[in-house]
């Protein structure tokens, strides 16, 4: 353990060496669904290893759900959902979030590749649940749901999703040098708002 005392700079020393480190969140105050504890934001934003993040309350029964952004980045997050949701005996729920304009201003071209956007959100929807039958083929025993949604904000979406899930996994999502000090906005979203446990998988 580091030297320090500080038991976040403790917990990320050690995150190299474990396969999953659980926290709880805190709020403070009247902020409880603002304010994430400092330890745990810490530690979810820097460990090198799995970080679930536990709101109060008992285990509810559900499925697992795991926001998918891209299938060829996500494998981390993936594994991580699809091997939790055989130990629960529970199904997994994919879920891609299409961000994307619902509306263009008049006179304004669609861009390139989105003009149909229906058949667009078709082939999404084959894709990801061909994701989810490779991961049937890999995990037996695992059942499988798939859904792409054009929507605003991915945030939201995985939100409304935890509503009814016993675990919401997502993958860290930063594609810059500054990965490890920072959760991509999706991610530090949900660790502060979702209604059940939230595991944020580091990419690679």
């Amino acid at each position: 353990m580091a030297d320090s005392g500080e038991p976040a700079a403790g917990l990320v020393e050690r995150s190299a060496e474990c396969a999953q480190i659980v926290l709880g969140r805190r709020g403070s105050g009247g902020f409880a669904h603002l304010a994430l504890g400092s330890v745990s934001m810490k530690v979810a934003t820097h460990a090198d290893c799995p970080v679930t993040v536990v709101r109060g309350g008992p285990p509810r029964d559900g499925f697992v759900v795991v926001g998918v952004d891209q299938p060829g980045e996500d494998q981390a997050a993936l594994e991580f959902a699809a091997t939790e949701a055989v130990l629960r005996d529970v199904p997994l729920h994919l879920i891609h979030a299409d961000v994307r304009p619902q509306v263009l201003p008049l006179g304004m071209a669609a861009p390139p590749g989105q003009a149909d956007q229906a058949g667009v959100l078709r082939a999404e929807q084959r894709a990801l649940e061909d994701v989810g039958r490779r991961w049937r083929e890999r995990q037996p025993g695992l059942r499988t749901s798939a859904d792409v949604l054009c929507v605003a904000a991915a945030s939201a979406v995985l939100v409304k999703a935890s509503e009814n899930a016993r675990l919401l996994v997502v993958g860290s999502h930063q594609r810059n040098p500054l990965a490890r000090v920072l959760l991509g906005s999706v991610s530090a979203h949900l660790l502060h708002h979702a209604e059940c446990p939230v595991t944020i998988v580091p990419r690679g």
